[in-house]
């Protein structure tokens, strides 16, 4: 808090420092209600009618994999010392870790592969 031309300023300053487990945790949360959400969408769909991947052992395994991805991705945020963040943030990163794992897949330059 400081004061300057009769006013006084509140500065809002972070003082929340997760561990890696700690922002791995929330991360996965964050991944998990992603998920949840799709999920959420299936709800009033009859069980005979709902889409036939939901019975597929690998989207249950590619599904599990994006979970844990949002928590890897605040695991690598907060090793790379870019500074604090709170659970809200490792949520919020670990519920876009699909966004973010597209988005940096599709801007990867392609390599030709030379076959001899």
């Amino acid at each position: 808090m400081f004061a300057q031309g009769g006013a006084i300023h509140i500065i809002a300053e972070s003082s929340i420092a997760l561990g890696l487990s700690e922002g791995f945790g929330w991360g996965v949360l964050g991944g998990a209600l992603a998920e949840l959400a799709a999920w959420f969408k299936l709800r009033q769909i009859v069980r005979t009618e709902r889409p036939a991947y939901l019975r597929d052992p690998f989207y249950w395994v590619i599904t599990l994999l994006m979970i844990l991805a949002g928590g890897v991705l605040v695991a690598a945020y907060i090793k790379s010392g870019l500074g604090n963040i709170s659970p809200l943030l490792a949520v919020n990163i670990g519920a876009t870790a699909p966004l973010i794992i597209q988005t940096l897949t599709s801007s990867a330059p392609r390599i030709p592969i030379k076959v001899d």
